[in-house]
């Protein structure tokens, strides 16, 4: 997942003031290898219940790598989207602030007592992430022009205070 980051990185680099881009790439590089599995896409539409058991679904991003990917992705959907598109209550049939008590009970589940660094870890991934489907993917939106300028900024900001990525 590491390199479909610095991949997506490149792709992106027009939206990124050059130092943010530096320094992404040196946190991306820096990650030590990890295999942990990963979804790719992991969000509450790809998780389904069935005969009371939770069944994960489109696993055609299925990959390794740290978990701090499949956190940011889980922060871009339950998070980071409601602040930028109100919608987004329509695709995952989820209000915002339910949204945020499951990704907050999430964290405490998956990390205990976290702390503002490992947030900002995963907020940096997601936040690479969502510029990525915003700029990329949903090319020529320009609803979406307000939320990648949040996001880089964001992500700048985040980009001064870790000193890595890995969780």
């Amino acid at each position: 997942m590491k390199d479909v980051y610095m991949s997506r990185l490149d792709e992106t680099a027009g939206f990124l003031p050059a130092e943010v881009k530096d320094r992404l790439t040196c946190l991306l590089r820096s990650m030590p290898d990890d295999l942990h599995a990963l979804h790719g896409d992991i969000h509450p539409n790809n998780i389904m219940i069935s005969g009371g058991n939770l069944t994960v679904i489109d696993l055609h991003n299925l990959s390794t790598g740290n978990r701090v990917f499949d956190f940011g992705s889980l922060f871009v959907s339950l998070s980071a989207f409601n602040e930028i598109c109100p919608e987004n209550v329509k695709f995952l049939g989820i209000d915002p602030d339910t949204d945020r008590r499951i990704y907050r009970g999430l964290l405490r589940h998956c990390f205990g007592d976290y702390d503002s660094d490992i947030e900002d870890r995963i907020n940096a991934a997601g936040y690479m992430r969502m510029i990525y489907i915003l700029a990329v993917r949903l090319a020529g939106a320009e609803k979406y022009n307000a939320g990648i300028e949040n996001a880089v900024k964001n992500l700048a900001d985040i980009c001064g205070r870790v000193q890595g990525l890995a969780v």
